[in-house]
Order: C-alpha cells, then structure tokens, then sequence
C-alpha cells in the first residue's frame, strides 16, 4: 500500500505525489590528491648588496678646463653679411698697412741687432789694443832693465845710453812686432850696453828736453836757482801715471848712467828729494846743457856731470 502525504507534505498545501522519474546518479568521487600537491616552495631572504667603498676624487685638469667652457647646446648663426665693395677695400687697405708696419719692425730689429753686435765688436778691438800696448810697454821695460843689468860697465857715456833709448822707441811705437823682433831689439840694446865700455865713443851733447822731456812738464816745478845752475822738481809717481812709456824711457837712461855717491857735496844745492820726487840741477847754455845734477831716492839716480 502507497502512503498517502498530507497537505502538511507538500509546499501549498498540495498533495506530493512521488515522482515516477529515476533518482539522480550520485556526484563522482573527488579526484586522488596528488603527491606533493600541498607543497609550498621556501625562498631564503633576499641579502642586500655591499655598498662599494668610495674612492677619493682624482683631479682632472681637462675636465676642469671643460667645465669652465661656455656650451652652446644650440647655437644658432645669423646670416653672415655679404662684404661690399667699401668693407673690401677697407680689409685690404688695413692689410697692406700692417704688412708694411710688419716689415719696419724687421727692418729696425735687424739695425738694432746689427748695432749691438758692432758694439761688442769695437769694444773687444780696443780691449785687444789696450792690452797689446800695455804688453809692448812692459817688454820694453823689461829689455831696458835686462841690458842694465847685463852691463856693468854701462855706466859709460850718455850718447850710448841714446842708442838703448832709441831701441825701446822701437818697441813701444805701437806697432805688434813678432817674437823674432822683439828678441832682435833686446839683443841690440844688450850690445849698445855692452859698447858703452869703449873709450873712444863720441857722446853727443844732451839737451834741456833729454833731462826734462814734454811728457813730465805738466808736473815739474821750478825750485829757483843756487849755484848758477836752474833747479826743478819732478813729481815721479805723477809722471809715471800720466805717461808711463815716457817714465820708462827716462828712468831706463839715468838709471843707466854712471852714478855718484849720494854723499857728493854737490847735491846739496838741490832741493832734498821727498818720496817720489826728483830734483834736478841743469846749466844750459846754446841749448846744450853744460852742468847737470839729478837726485832722486825712488828711482834710484844719482848724477853729477
């Protein structure tokens, strides 16, 4: 027997009637789990990179020099003007201008040059001349001093003495002589020296000009008369100074000479002789002296004829 629902049975209060339809297939077993299949992957923390340590700055000169530039990111030219015809002539006037300033300047640098060099040219030459005088009047001191000192019996007449003088002339005429001459001249002094033994030499007469020649009397002075002879005094030191080719020559002659004792009565009517001073006696008649005295302590002179 069927049972029988109630209205209570069916929403509405309808009679549920069972349905003649087949029931629903049961739902499909879920699908097996995979191995695995709940497995969540673990990623370690993520470590952060050292910070590179900071190198000290190195100094660029050219990027110095770069960033001073001034940069033109965009420059932008105007139109360049056209030259007329007035500009170029302008350009070209200005050109030939400066060409010619260009070649005076040349022209007065090379003159300047040209000077200069003349100048250590010239000074040079008389630096050269200036010490060849002075080595030719050396030379000739030194031969006069050695054909003294070679002759004893030098001390002969003055004529002689004359002949030594002329061959320092020689020497100290300005002219260069070569070594050859030079030792020629010395020899000829040496045997005018040693001629002056001979007793039959004729002396020639000595004149006011020999005792006191022009180059010392700017610095001689007359000191009266005693005697009947006429006395001067000869500034040695100022004559040598003033003309030391003169001086040589003087003193090479009267130190050669012959010699008195100083104590010769005879100089005692002369002025006494400082240092440095020669006081000369001289009688002079026809322009011939006749009577001389001359003493002097430096140079060493001492002469009565």
């Amino acid at each position: 027997m069927s049972a029988v629902t109630t209205p209570l049975d069916s929403p509405g209060g309808l009679p549920f009637l069972p349905s003649t339809q087949s029931p629903a297939p049961p739902p499909p077993p879920d699908a097996p789990t995979p191995v695995g299949a709940d497995f969540v992957p673990y990623l370690p923390p993520v470590r952060r990179a050292d910070a590179a340590p900071e190198q000290p700055a190195a100094f660029d000169a050219k990027l110095m020099v770069d960033s001073t530039k001034r940069k033109v990111e965009n420059p932008v030219y105007g139109k360049m003007p056209t030259g007329s015809d007035e500009g170029r002539a302008a350009v070209e006037a200005a050109r030939k201008k400066m060409n010619r300033k260009r070649a005076r300047n040349k022209l007065i640098a090379r003159a300047v040059a040209i000077s200069f060099l003349g100048g250590i040219a010239a000074a040079g030459w008389f630096g050269y001349q200036a010490y060849q005088d002075d080595q030719d009047r050396q030379a000739a001191e030194r031969a006069a001093k050695a054909a003294v000192a070679e002759g004893p019996g030098a001390a002969g007449p003055l004529g002689q003495q004359a002949q030594v003088i002329e061959v320092m002339d020689d020497l100290n005429s300005g002219a260069n002589p070569s070594a050859g001459a030079l030792l020629e001249a010395v020899d000829d002094a040496r045997a005018v020296v040693g001629e002056s033994n001979d007793s039959d030499v004729v002396v020639p007469p000595i004149t006011f000009f020999d005792v006191i020649p022009l180059a010392a009397s700017a610095v001689t002075e007359p000191a009266g008369t005693a005697d009947g002879l006429d006395l001067f005094q000869i500034d040695a030191r100022l004559f040598e100074s003033s003309a030391p080719e003169a001086y040589a020559k003087w003193t090479a002659r009267w130190t050669s000479a012959t010699q008195t004792a100083e104590t010769d009565p005879a100089f005692a009517v002369l002025p006494p002789p400082g240092s440095g001073q020669i006081s000369i006696g001289m009688r002079v008649e026809d322009d011939v002296v006749t009577r001389l005295l001359i003493a002097s302590n430096n140079p060493p002179i001492h002469i009565n004829r």
